[in-house]
């Protein structure tokens, strides 16, 4: 079918695309990040739908779950890939794809957001991205965690001896309770969550109305510019090898040799 190769580009291109197929359509789910695909870049979940008689037939889209952008930025997104599907030609799909990405490495990061727990503006002060996907202060993020150990240790103080395996010794998302922790030993997790998230910890910033680029943007648009030209790269060659696109010195050496064959 049609959208085989299209697949099979996607999955070259993002790591971890799920494909689910069943005789009338196919499903095609993942979580996307922005280009950095750091700790705290910003995501998004896709998930399309491909009918029988694709691409004639557009795919259905929903987009869901988005992290790190505001609501508005959301809803921008969600236009941008109608339009998207509208005008691509050939390859919608991994079109639909890599304009996700782009936008939220374009929006991810600035200061239009607020924290889940405290509710007062991300730029105030360093963030962490939990696990599931949840943008909070690092202080507001740790504040909570003191408060989870003291709790478990208040819980276990009161438990009779024979209750105490019976106490919770987690550590939860403040937000969706999300178990964070790997093990009940939480004195040791409590060290190990923090940890992590006090090295992963990132800044916001309010966006550029300047054309000036420090050295640091440089390096980060750089580094974004060249993850673009491998992915673009992967795209010509599955391509060209399924004859969408013309070589155009391989084509001129066919030319040169049948006008020579003519002239003989």
């Amino acid at each position: 079918m049609a959208e085989n190769a299209e697949i099979e580009a996607l999955c070259s291109i993002w790591e971890d695309v799920e494909v689910i197929e069943d005789s009338q359509k196919k499903i095609i789910k993942h979580k996307i990040r922005s280009m950095e695909n750091e700790a705290t870049s910003a995501s998004i979940r896709i998930r399309i739908e491909i009918f029988e008689g694709y691409p004639e037939v557009e795919p259905k889209i929903e987009l869901s779950m988005a992290r790190g952008i505001s609501e508005r930025d959301f809803e921008e997104l969600k236009l941008k890939v109608v339009e998207c599907v509208k005008e691509s030609l050939g390859m919608p799909i991994v079109d639909v794809f890599q304009t996700c990405c782009d936008f939220l490495t374009d929006r991810q990061h600035f200061s239009d957001l607020d924290c889940s727990i405290c509710i007062s503006p991300l730029s105030n002060s360093p963030i962490i991205v939990t696990s599931c996907d949840h943008f909070l202060h690092f202080s507001c993020f740790s504040k909570y965690l003191h408060f989870s150990k003291t709790e478990i240790v208040k819980n276990l103080q009161e438990a009779q001896k024979y209750d105490k395996d019976k106490v919770d010794q987690h550590f939860y998302c403040p937000i969706c309770r999300y178990n964070l922790s790997n093990s009940t030993e939480f004195e040791r997790e409590f060290q190990k969550i923090l940890e992590f998230y006090k090295k992963n910890q990132k800044t916001l910033k309010a966006p550029r109305r300047d054309s000036v680029v420090n050295g640091e943007d440089a390096e980060r648009n750089l580094k974004i510019w060249r993850e673009q030209q491998k992915r673009l790269a992967k795209i010509f060659e599955k391509q060209k090898l399924a004859g969408g696109i013309i070589d155009i010195e391989e084509e001129k050496k066919r030319l040169r040799l049948i006008s020579e064959n003519f002239n003989e």
